[in-house]
């Protein structure tokens, strides 16, 4: 990931002598490490409810997190990762996993939400009121700065996450704009709301 170039180039910790295969770059963290948390991590969370006999299901749980220590073990056996590169790899996975895992709850809450959805579909008009109420001086500050942030996202000339990349490229249309205007609108006095609102939907 960038987080984990970023880190490595930062610390650019060297990697241990006398290593049992090639590897090139820096050492910490280990991204092995990291990719292997967050694999059989959301493995475990995607189909732990799915495997309904208890035994099996502990079985797959225990071998899954014997998956991921295999493969940070194996970085120090090879010699290619100090024991706190792998250490590091881990927590920045367990950090990963844990925002995607939030991310998963909060879209399967909104989805529920009429009025989430109403935004999504019609997100165009809503960043036109989202722009007239932006200006209004009874708005709180928070409503403004969510209502600033959606709109100069919208109208970026570029992605900051491209639309190729599956799944992760529809992310800012389907939630992160949408998302800032609904928080926005929730923090908005409801006479002012209403006000700016039948300009827009009349």
């Amino acid at each position: 990931t960038a987080l984990e170039y970023l880190i490595k180039t930062l610390v650019a910790r060297p990697r241990p002598p006398g290593a049992l295969i090639i590897e090139t770059g820096y050492s910490f963290p280990s991204a092995h490490a990291t990719l292997a948390l967050i694999f059989f991590t959301m493995l475990i969370y995607s189909f732990r409810k799915d495997i309904k006999n208890i035994i099996f299901r502990g079985l797959f749980i225990a071998a899954s997190i014997l998956m991921i220590l295999m493969v940070g073990l194996s970085r120090i056996y090879l010699n290619v990762h100090w024991a706190s590169d792998v250490i590091a790899g881990f927590s920045l996975g367990l950090f990963w996993i844990t925002l995607l895992i939030l991310f998963l709850k909060v879209s399967i809450s909104l989805r529920d939400s009429s009025h989430f959805r109403d935004i999504r579909r019609n997100l165009k008009a809503y960043l036109k009121l989202a722009k007239d109420l932006k200006d209004d001086k009874r708005v709180p500050r928070t409503s403004k700065l969510l209502l600033g942030f959606a709109l100069g996202y919208a109208f970026l000339p570029f992605d900051i996450v491209p639309d190729f990349i599956p799944i992760l490229g529809q992310i800012d249309d389907l939630l992160i704009i949408p998302l800032c205007v609904y928080l926005a609108l929730k923090l908005i006095p409801p006479e002012v709301y209403k006000e700016h609102y039948r300009k827009h939907f009349a």
